[in-house]
């Protein structure tokens, strides 16, 4: 398909989606049109084509969310739209990848705790120790951190100083990681 048939096609689908945003078979050609289109631009930038595949789904996901159509005048406008959606969703994946890699070396780097069960100090105590060997890589690292550092012994206050923060600071976000490891615990 040349150039000049792809943009005549991508116009002709344009005015179609545009007067009818619910037509499946417009649908249809928009995506095998610019299906190539779309997994070149995530693949340059991701080089895995898995997730290059995954990618260019979701850009296509956020297409018919969007259906951004009657504020697009032409082919060329809807290239560039699909163009910067595409590179958008690419780096929100690069990005999330990064994140995981870091989270994943954190949680190496503090291994696993050795937590002896008897003579358990309190409820809590037990709760994050299972908590932590079972959700090192959901949790950010100051909040493994935080944990580590309350089961090794510390209490709220000694714990706060070492963060550097507050003891009310530390309550807060110590209140908020119970809330998480709760629902990472029991929502399975």
């Amino acid at each position: 398909m040349t150039g000049a048939a792809n943009g005549e096609d991508l116009a002709a689908i344009l005015q179609v989606l545009t007067l009818k945003p619910e037509d499946d078979a417009a649908w249809r050609r928009l995506f095998l049109l610019l299906w190539p289109f779309v997994t070149a631009i995530v693949w340059r930038r991701l080089r895995d084509r898995t997730a290059a595949e995954d990618a260019a789904q979701e850009v296509f996901i956020r297409l018919v969310k969007a259906k951004p159509f009657a504020k697009i005048d032409g082919a060329p406008q809807l290239r560039a739209y699909v163009w910067r959606t595409a590179v958008n969703v690419a780096n929100d994946h690069a990005e999330n990848k990064r994140r995981q890699q870091l989270r994943e070396n954190e949680a190496r780097e503090l291994g696993t705790p050795e937590i002896t069960l008897e003579p358990a100090q309190s409820e809590d105590h037990l709760l994050f120790g299972e908590a932590l060997a079972l959700a090192h890589t959901s949790l950010l690292p100051e909040e493994n951190r935080l944990l580590l550092l309350l089961l090794k012994g510390q209490n709220l206050r000694e714990t706060a100083q070492e963060l550097g923060q507050s003891y009310s600071a530390t309550a807060v976000r110590l209140h908020r990681v119970r809330d998480k490891l709760h629902k990472l615990l029991f929502s399975q």
